[in-house]
């Protein structure tokens, strides 16, 4: 017992009386905690994601997930992602979802949305970015607000191919290298200290070795169109590095960096190499050799920006950006699998949905005016994902008398629950007689974390927020 106690000390001092300079939510100048968004008379549905895409919630399964279907219009229902209210695309305009009806959005994988926040200069310092440090799982939360329509929305378009015009010749395609075989986290410093901080060069990469060989591919690539980019961040071992890249047998150039920085974590270089298109391959190989054997980097993200033809090979589900288009453009795409149903065309960007036209294996699509550069999304009707919906209760948190705050795991309540027995005794006179109050983690991680599994920024954002909101909060015990 006096072990736990002391080290239960060690942790509330840390926790509860330390300022926070990074790992908390700060956007704008303004401090978040990840709760804002909540509304705790309203009920919530969560849905998880690992995979970007469209989603479909049918009206069938929020009747099975006990939703009261039929006394909510179909403009009150809300999809929450990071805290920010999310676009629908509903059945119908107005009145309760009926058999047959849904509700579709956009899904996005996990990355570092909630990461970015647990380092001080996140764009500088995280080795990749497109990888999460704890899942790839992101969590969508669904609710309704009776009486109170949302405007945030996904807005039909009519697909209008009475006068096109030309068709564009090609987009700029971004094939991705997204590495997650190996956990860097950062050098040692010169005391034999490896920070608790999160610092540069930290997350999921490649292999860390001498050499590297990555082969990309570039289909249907267009030599008309603009000069294309090889995008990628690299770090570290302690010493200082000296890489060659190669392109197709092609020298790029060297990269010359530094290893280890003060702050104890490793420099990062975040860097760009044009690419004559001519030096385009269908498959192309990315080489690097450093100076010897002892010279060892990791690749977090490599990325390949090229512009390609409208051809798809046989793709059901394809993420395309397009450029100076404010005035509206039309295109032609070819080998699209659209499993015997014109597609759906989502404007990501705009909130438009449009649907294909199709005409032998060529499906034409006219986007009206809106924002010069726009992302979208062309899926087969077929390939729209189900949505699977979990019931949760959100505990309201806003404040509390407790002094004692016991963080723990429900599978550690089951039968003889040790956890409500400890929280007894710090209750008792022998126990310090504190105002006791047990917390199920994952009311921490879905209310401070955004649902992000096992995030750290569950319990640490939890902790600033009961320093300013609960009356005397003194220790915290996991």
């Amino acid at each position: 017992m006096k072990f736990i106690l002391y080290t239960l000390a060690i942790f509330t001092a840390i926790i509860l009386s330390t300022p926070r300079l990074w790992g908390q939510i700060v956007e704008n100048g303004d401090t978040r905690y990840g709760n804002e968004w909540i509304n705790y008379d309203q009920s919530y549905l969560k849905i998880k994601v690992g995979e970007d895409g469209i989603y479909r919630i049918s009206q069938e399964q929020l009747i099975e997930a006990g939703v009261p279907v039929s006394d909510i219009d179909v403009a009150e229902y809300r999809l929450y992602w990071i805290g920010k209210e999310q676009r629908l695309l509903t059945s119908r305009e107005s009145g309760p979802l009926q058999g047959g009806d849904d509700l579709l959005f956009y899904g996005r994988k996990n990355r570092s949305e909630v990461d970015r926040f647990l380092f001080s200069d996140p764009d500088r310092q995280m080795l990749n970015p497109e990888y999460g440090l704890t899942t790839d799982t992101s969590a969508y939360f669904l609710t309704w607000t009776p009486g109170v329509p949302s405007n945030v929305r996904f807005h039909r378009v009519e697909n209008d191919l009475s006068n096109p015009g030309s068709p564009l010749p090609w987009y700029i395609h971004h094939e991705k290298l997204v590495f997650s075989e190996a956990a860097f986290k950062g050098a040692i410093n010169s005391e034999g200290v490896r920070y608790s901080t999160y610092g540069e060069g930290e997350g999921f990469g490649s292999s860390l070795h001498s050499e590297h060989s990555f082969v990309f591919n570039a289909k249907d690539y267009n030599l008309a169109g603009s000069a294309a980019k090889l995008h990628l961040r690299v770090t570290g071992s302690i010493r200082p590095h000296e890489v060659t890249i190669d392109w197709n047998g092609n020298d790029l150039g060297t990269l010359e960096f530094a290893g280890a920085n003060q702050s104890g974590g490793s420099v990062l270089v975040d860097t760009f190499f044009s690419l004559d298109l001519s030096k385009l391959k269908p498959e192309n190989i990315f080489k690097s050799t450093t100076s010897g054997s002892t010279d060892e980097v990791i690749y977090g993200l490599l990325e390949l920006t090229y512009p390609r033809n409208f051809a798809f090979s046989q793709e059901r589900s394809v993420h395309i950006n397009l450029n100076n288009i404010a005035d509206g453009a039309y295109f032609e795409f070819l080998g699209f699998d659209n499993q015997g149903q014109s597609p759906f065309v989502f404007d990501l960007t705009d909130g438009k949905v449009i649907i294909g036209e199709v005409e032998g294996d060529e499906t034409r699509v006219k986007i009206p005016p809106g924002s010069e550069s726009r992302s979208f999304v062309i899926i087969s009707v077929q390939s729209i994902s189900n949505a699977n919906l979990f019931g949760i209760t959100f505990e309201n948190l806003s404040n509390s008398s407790a002094e004692f705050i016991l963080i723990s795991h429900k599978k550690l309540m089951l039968g003889e629950n040790v956890v409500e027995q400890y929280a007894d005794y710090r209750s008792s006179k022998d126990g310090g007689n504190y105002k006791t109050q047990i917390i199920e983690i994952n009311q921490l991680v879905n209310q401070f974390a955004y649902g992000v599994y096992k995030h750290p920024l569950s319990t640490k954002n939890f902790s600033n927020y009961i320093r300013k909101n609960w009356q005397n909060p003194k220790f915290i015990f996991l």
